[in-house]
């Protein structure tokens, strides 16, 4: 992630949002804090027994530290990076599962949407349709690596994304992206694009008009 944000110029983060408090969501916050100054830090609702509490901890003391703000996201918590306006959706701090406790944002920049459920999962993606809200997008970043826990048929048909974006490891030990998954974003007729297969995925939005590109 240091690498990809360096090679783009990239020497500090505006926003720096983390989803929730497992391992492999917070395990490079440490690096970042020393590599870029954050100027705004965004958490869920912390919970002692989270794995990743240390790590958050440690964040929040550096933002502290350097000047940044602090803040616990909120359910309608709106504000701007650049040219993106950024709304927190959903952040069910009540939830016992920590993937359950994910923040869901959208992010729009000139017309186009791009939805983010971290690793919320069934529970959680049922309550955020509950909500009542426009879910529509046009980059839904796939729930929880491609995982069959989440993904549900009833959240695709709320979001029609034209592209499917998932961040998932190489011959990963869980499987990600499950099949009956990629089946259902085939059914919906999403471009698919995994970073397993293609690496790192840039998207370039111009006139509201989406282009996407991979690394490899």
């Amino acid at each position: 992630i240091c690498e990809g944000l360096k090679n783009c110029g990239i020497s500090q983060i505006d926003v720096f949002l983390i989803s929730h408090l497992h391992a492999d969501h917070t395990g490079g916050v440490s690096r970042l804090t020393e590599d870029f100054t954050i100027k705004n830090l965004v958490l869920p609702e912390l919970s002692t027994y989270s794995e990743g509490m240390s790590a958050a901890q440690n964040a929040i003391n550096a933002v502290s530290k350097s000047g940044g703000g602090v803040y616990n996201a909120k359910q309608g918590m709106n504000f701007n990076v650049g040219e993106f306006e950024i709304t927190v959706l959903a952040s069910y701090g009540d939830e016992d599962d920590e993937n359950n406790r994910s923040l869901i944002v959208m992010a729009e920049i000139d017309g186009a949407k791009f939805l983010f459920t971290g690793d919320a999962e069934k529970t959680a993606e049922k309550r955020l349709l509950n909500e009542g809200l426009n879910l529509d997008c046009d980059v839904f970043k796939a729930g929880h690596h491609g995982s069959n826990t989440s993904n549900t048929q009833e959240l695709l048909k709320a979001t029609t994304p034209e592209y499917v974006a998932i961040s998932a490891g190489l011959d990963n030990m869980y499987g990600h992206p499950h099949y009956e998954v990629l089946q259902s974003f085939k059914e919906i007729d999403a471009t698919v694009l995994r970073t397993d297969q293609s690496g790192d995925i840039t998207f370039y939005v111009e006139n509201g008009k989406i282009t996407a590109e991979t690394e490899k």
